[in-house]
C-alpha cells in the first residue's frame, strides 16, 4: 500500500515538472517569436559603441606678433630745402673748379625740389613758394659758374674814394655782398611776421653760415632796425655792413634797406647807414653797392 502511494506521488511530481517545461517551452517560443518579428534586430538595447580613445590635442604654436608698425616721422620739406640751400651757399663761397659747382648745383636743384614738395596745407608753405624763384635763380647763377673761371675778376665794385685801392669784385667780395643782401632780405620777413627784427642768426635761420676762410658774418636787432656784418678775415678785401630800418610813414612802416661797402680793404665794418628822409645813406668811408 505504501508502494502505491510514494508512486501515486512520483506521478504527480513527473506531471507538474511536465507543467513547468511546457511553460517554459511556451516563454521560449514566445521570445524566438519575438525575435523572428524584427531580423537582425536584438531585443535588447543595443550598447552604446565605446568612446575612441581620447588623444591629447596639440595645442596650437604660438603666432609671433607682428611687430607695430613704427610711426611714420613727416618730413619737414621746408626745413630740408632751407638746410640743402644753407649748404650750397657755403660750398659756392669756396668753389674753384667747375667739379665744385656742380656740387653747388646739385644741392640748389634738392633745395628746390624740397620746396616744391611742401604742401599747401603747409603753415611754411607759403614761405617755400616765396623762395622758389631766389632758389631757382641761384641754380642759374652756379650753372653759369660752373661754364666759367670761378675766381675770375668780373667787374669793378666801386671808384676809388680819394687816395683809395680800386676795389674789384671776386668770387669772395661777390658773394659776401650776396650774403648781406640775404640778410637784409631775411631780416625784412622775419620783421613782417614777428614785428621786429631777429637777435641772431641763428633766430634768423637766413642759411647764411658765421664763418668762412673769407669772411664773418654777424647780424642783430629790436624793433627798429637789423644791422648786418661781413667782416673781411683776409688782406685785400673789403668789409660790409648792411642794415634794414623801419621808419614810420604816416600811419604805415615803412622798411628801409641798404648794403654798404668800404671803400678800401679792410678788416673792419663800416660805419652804420643813416637815415636821410625816406632813404638810406651809407656812412663816411662806405659806399651802397
Amino acid at each position: 500500500m505504501v508502494g502505491v502511494i510514494q508512486l501515486s506521488k512520483f506521478a504527480i511530481d513527473m506531471i507538474l515538472s511536465c507543467q513547468q517545461l511546457t511553460k517554459l517551452g511556451a516563454f521560449v517560443a514566445l521570445l524566438l517569436s519575438a525575435c523572428s518579428t524584427t531580423p537582425g534586430r536584438s531585443p535588447f538595447p543595443t550598447p552604446p559603441p565605446p568612446l575612441p580613445a581620447e588623444t591629447a590635442t596639440p595645442l596650437p604654436s604660438p603666432v609671433a606678433a607682428s611687430p607695430s608698425p613704427k610711426p611714420t616721422v613727416p618730413i619737414n620739406a621746408y626745413q630740408k630745402g632751407m638746410d640743402k640751400a644753407a649748404s650750397a651757399t657755403t660750398l659756392a663761397r669756396d668753389a674753384q673748379t667747375p667739379e665744385d659747382w656742380k656740387l653747388v648745383i646739385t644741392q640748389w636743384e634738392r633745395a628746390i625740389s624740397f620746396l616744391k614738395s611742401v604742401p599747401r596745407d603747409n603753415p611754411n608753405y607759403p614761405k617755400a613758394q616765396k623762395l622758389l624763384p631766389d632758389y631757382q635763380q641761384q641754380l642759374a647763377n652756379a650753372r653759369q659758374q660752373a661754364k666759367t673761371n670761378p675766381r675770375q675778376t668780373t667787374t669793378v665794385a666801386q671808384k676809388p674814394s680819394e687816395g683809395g685801392i680800386p676795389l674789384f669784385v671776386t668770387s669772395d667780395n661777390a658773394n659776401a655782398i650776396e650774403a648781406m643782401n640775404t640778410l637784409n632780405q631775411k631780416q625784412t620777413e622775419f620783421f613782417n611776421q614777428k614785428k621786429r627784427f631777429a637777435s641772431n642768426l641763428a633766430e634768423l635761420g637766413s642759411g647764411v653760415v658765421p664763418e668762412n676762410p673769407s669772411y664773418s658774418y654777424t647780424t642783430r636787432g629790436d624793433e627798429k632796425q637789423a644791422i648786418s656784418t661781413a667782416i673781411a678775415k683776409r688782406d685785400g678785401l673789403p668789409s660790409y655792413t648792411a642794415a634794414v630800418f623801419m621808419v614810420k610813414d604816416g600811419n604805415n612802416n615803412l622798411l628801409l634797406s641798404i648794403v654798404c661797402a668800404s671803400q678800401q680793404s679792410s678788416k673792419v665794418a663800416p660805419a652804420l647807414p643813416r637815415v636821410d628822409g625816406k632813404q638810406l645813406k651809407c656812412g663816411n668811408g662806405s659806399s651802397s653797392v
